[in-house]
């Protein structure tokens, strides 16, 4: 394909939000304070995931979590003793409204039914939802309430939050049944590979822990970690 310069910076600009935290996390300051740290994180014994049979059990679970769970980080900050609290900054805070909305908008993607962005897949006619189309819906909301914007920087902002929520999503299934089968006692820690993970998890590539326990840097799971973290667990048997 023959682009622009413009037009591969763009695409470069693009790239960098899946890989790792990016260039806009590192420079640009809307994206840069979507999130509050990450640790610690609420305490899995805390919560948990009915169980439930069927077909789509596991992605009934991840929307499950990202009801429970979901964007629970946006828009706040670390205050004393590392308690969630609002962002004072009304720049980057949320109200309940659009956290809601978020939450809701991921769960109807593991479900299917994320109306009326939708597309039907002809080999075996179950409704397919993208992680673009998804990443539309968020940006509405996004600016309904900041203001309509065409700066890049809002368009990058809903995709972290889309890739993010539906990893933590993911990660919080995988847990929870993991917890509820009570045969997992050892998981081990794997990056993504590509050398774009952060120090932390690459501290922890390759290492086991006791299921529950801390990895080194005191996390203890993906869902401890960074915007854009695309590390996982592995059941060790």
């Amino acid at each position: 394909m023959v682009v622009t310069a413009a037009e591969a910076h763009k695409f470069d600009e693009d790239w960098a939000v899946w890989n790792d935290l990016g260039w806009w996390l590192k420079n640009n300051e809307e994206v840069r304070n979507t999130y509050a740290d990450f640790r610690p994180h609420l305490p899995d014994e805390l919560w948990s995931i009915p169980k439930s049979d069927g077909e789509n059990y596991g992605d009934w679970q991840a929307a499950f979590w990202a009801r429970k769970r979901g964007a629970e980080l946006i828009g706040m900050v670390r205050g004393p003793e590392g308690r969630l609290i609002p962002n004072p900054d009304p720049r980057w805070a949320i109200s309940d409204t659009l956290r809601e909305n978020i939450r809701e908008i991921i769960a109807n993607g593991f479900e299917g039914n994320l109306y009326p962005i939708y597309r039907k897949r002809a080999d075996n006619m179950k409704w397919n939802i993208t992680e673009a189309e998804i990443a539309e819906h968020v940006q509405v909301f996004l600016d309904r309430e900041y203001g309509v914007s065409t700066d890049r920087a809002r368009v990058i902002r809903a995709r972290v939050i889309t890739r993010t929520e539906i990893m933590r999503a993911q990660t919080g299934r995988d847990l929870n049944q993991w917890r509820q089968s009570g045969i997992v006692k050892r998981v081990r820690w794997l990056t993504a590979g590509d050398g774009t993970s952060c120090a932390v998890c690459s501290a922890n590539h390759g290492l086991e822990a006791h299921f529950g326990e801390s990895f080194p840097f005191d996390v203890s799971s993906p869902l401890d970690t960074h915007p854009l973290c695309r590390c996982t667990l592995t059941a060790v048997h």
